[in-house]
């Protein structure tokens, strides 16, 4: 990390990192002339948020410039990460307030948070990567989704030794979202099924391509539908048979 930060570069910093101290002190050892932070606080910070159609109204002081904007996707993750690229975008001396304005016609991208409509459902595409953070904040968004709440789960891939854990842990967001019924796929995934109540288990499976007849069976009119795991998991699988199933 800052290994390719030319001196008197800048380093922007999460605040909401439980090693933002630990990130600090690389960026100056690597000769950063000025380390900034972002998030809820610092130099760049978050002042409030409010659904706004399918996205997001944001409030932020951008290193001293206030900013009110719309943004076109929903999710606290989005609106960290939105004051983050606005103080790269002042720091390199561009014009913030344009760049906000633009952030209304921001979309998620496929596998990154795309959300379509298929059959009746209400789908959020997040096939393309997972770990324990971005699974917490997928969650987050389908815990405010209407209708019944469906969690598809592929395997968090490359967790180490720590892995049966890290997808136990999975059960507390999911009780904190009040997903109704969790599907799940992988060699990975039994730990989480073990850790959830027989009320929430919908049905588990070692592939997606196994999982997707018991899931399609199951689901009906008027869910939301979040499909998230590794790449590797091919979770995509799910989420192109929806798409055909809606067409």
């Amino acid at each position: 990390i800052f290994e390719g930060l030319e001196p008197g570069g800048f380093g922007l910093i999460p605040s909401y990192n439980p090693y933002s101290d630990r990130l600090a002190a690389r960026a100056a050892h690597s000769h950063a002339g000025r380390i900034l932070r972002f998030g809820t606080t610092g130099e760049a910070r978050l002042l409030s948020t409010a659904p706004d159609g399918g996205g997001m109204r944001l409030k932020a002081d951008i290193l001293g410039t206030r900013v009110d904007c719309v943004v076109g996707a929903p999710g606290a993750h989005i609106t960290r990460n939105v004051v983050g690229a606005l103080a790269a975008i002042v720091l390199m001396d561009g014009d913030v307030l344009n760049a906000a304005a633009a952030l209304r016609h921001f979309k998620p991208l496929k596998g990154r948070g795309a959300r379509f409509a298929a059959g009746g459902l209400q789908v959020i595409d997040e096939s393309y990567n997972a770990n324990p953070a971005s699974m917490a904040a997928a969650l987050a968004l389908l815990g405010v989704a209407p209708g019944r709440k469906i969690a598809v789960l592929g395997d968090m891939l490359e967790m180490g030794e720590g892995a049966g854990a890290h997808h136990a842990a999975l059960a507390a967001p999911i009780a904190a979202s009040q997903v109704d019924l969790v599907f799940v796929a992988g060699h990975q995934m039994p730990a989480l099924w073990d850790a959830l109540p027989a009320g929430r288990r919908g049905a588990r499976a070692a592939t997606s391509a196994e999982l997707l007849p018991q899931l399609l069976e199951m689901l009906r009119p008027g869910d939301t539908v979040l499909v998230k795991g590794s790449n590797g998991a091919r979770m995509a699988v799910i989420v192109d048979a929806l798409k055909a199933k809606g067409a």
